[in-house]
């Protein structure tokens, strides 16, 4: 609750959408957070953020921004907005609009597969680099960080930092 920018490696199953939620209404209720923004794979992003409110019963509302109506959704008032990794040109576009309403300090941005990221030659890393400064919070989500060296892990690290821990270049 107390670092802006963090990450959660922990096993799949192990409740890192839980616990994100949790840390979500907790900061919102203090009025630190307004906003948040997921991005996740497909599946994850239909089904899993929206299905984890309901299931614990959280009193929280998710828009999924995927689709054609995704123009008209970014318009709706929500507490947390989801998009898949694809979607990341299209939100690059629509950015200020959705998160534009808030002071960006108030907004947090969690990258859920971090391990989407790590490669930060990839056009989806060069993407999401410039909106990465749109968000005052910063939290890359994995079970399976999956490194074969450092270099894996700079792509999420560098998401959630900035290269304050790492560095800023490879």
């Amino acid at each position: 609750l107390r670092q802006p920018l963090s990450g959660l490696f922990m096993d799949p199953g192990c409740g890192k959408t839980l616990t994100v939620l949790v840390a979500f209404l907790l900061l919102k209720k203090k009025r630190l957070i307004s906003r948040m923004v997921v991005v996740a794979p497909l599946n994850v992003a239909t089904r899993t953020w929206s299905g984890e409110v309901t299931k614990w019963g959280l009193n929280l509302k998710v828009v999924v921004l995927h689709g054609t109506k995704k123009d008209e959704l970014a318009d709706e008032d929500a507490d947390i907005y989801v998009l898949n990794y694809e979607g990341l040109p299209w939100f690059s576009e629509a950015v200020a609009r959705v998160v534009g309403r808030l002071r960006t300090e108030r907004c947090w941005l969690v990258l859920d597969e971090s391990t989407k990221v790590k490669h930060t030659n990839t056009q989806r890393f060069k993407t999401l680099r410039p909106l990465l400064s749109y968000f005052g919070r910063r939290t890359i989500l994995t079970g399976t960080p999956m490194p074969n060296g450092l270099l894996d892990l700079f792509g999420q690290v560098y998401a959630a930092d900035l290269g304050a821990r790492l560095g800023r270049f490879i």
